[in-house]
């Protein structure tokens, strides 16, 4: 059964991809998130379809269309605990451990409505979704039966398919972007709020990470990053933009001219 104590909400229109120090340099570099296979999950049953199959070369064909035509990306959402406590996407410990490197990678907090509509153009005729991921303790399904078309089949039960997880998974809170024979990455530009830095942040890839702040001006500015703070088993986000540029002035004798630059657009220093 699904569990009733904790609610995931779009409060705020924001979502949260956790990612590694590497990664996290990679995607800030050219602005876009890449799409995964479905090779590469972590919940062994998603290898699975649990429904009825007329044969197994049915269920092995259409497994093969997945993996070779089907994408996604995850992303984590707010959440409220008993109605009570409104926590922010980034408040998921798990995720910080299993996905950000046991905290040494970073969270992209990411406008979704905005997400959207810069991706929508790419888009265009192509099968897509973005739905919040379900959870329950059974995934079988037995009205759901297979057909002869792959596509057919993918399109009419992909809720049953991609948007059903075990509920072992449940603090995830995932959401899901998926697609069909799509774009093999989304654009995030002008779309990330802000990035928190796990509190362990690898230090050599810090200074390449100021060092890409520095060389792309104002598509980001150290005020677009916050550092991970763990309080009494909740995780809060404090300024990380002073530590920042002081890794600047370390780096460029131009540090003034930038600092004049961020000034000019209204960031104070």
């Amino acid at each position: 059964m699904y569990r009733t104590d904790l609610n995931y909400t779009k409060d705020n229109n924001l979502i949260y991809h956790f990612t590694t120090a590497d990664s996290l340099l990679k995607i800030l570099s050219n602005m876009t998130l890449k799409l995964s296979t479905f090779a590469n999950l972590n919940d062994l049953n998603e290898t699975d379809i649990n429904c009825n199959w007329s044969n197994s070369f049915n269920h092995i064909r259409i497994k093969k269309y997945i993996q070779e035509h089907c994408k996604l990306i995850s992303f984590s959402q707010n959440y409220i605990y008993n109605e009570v406590f409104h926590e922010a996407g980034y408040n998921h410990p798990r995720m910080w451990a299993q996905y950000a490197d046991n905290n040494t990678g970073a969270c992209i907090v990411i406008d979704e409505k905005k997400l959207k509509e810069i991706n929508d153009k790419n888009l265009i005729g192509i099968f897509n979704k973005f739905e919040s991921v379900k959870y329950d303790h059974l995934l079988y399904d037995k009205s759901i039966k297979d057909n002869a078309d792959e596509r057919n089949f993918i399109e009419t039960y992909y809720r049953h398919i991609f948007y059903k997880k075990h509920i072992d998974w449940y603090q995830e809170g995932e959401k899901r972007f998926l697609c069909i024979d799509g774009p093999e990455y989304l654009s995030i530009k002008d779309c990330i709020e802000f990035v928190v830095l796990g509190m362990n942040f690898n230090k050599e890839k810090y200074f390449d990470l100021v060092k890409l702040i520095f060389m792309n001006r104002l598509e980001l500015t150290p005020h677009d990053f916050v550092k991970q703070m763990n309080s009494d088993g909740r995780i809060f986000v404090g300024d990380d933009a002073h530590s920042i540029y002081e890794t600047i002035k370390n780096i460029s004798i131009l540090s003034n001219e930038y600092v004049e630059l961020l000034r000019k657009n209204g960031y104070a220093i």
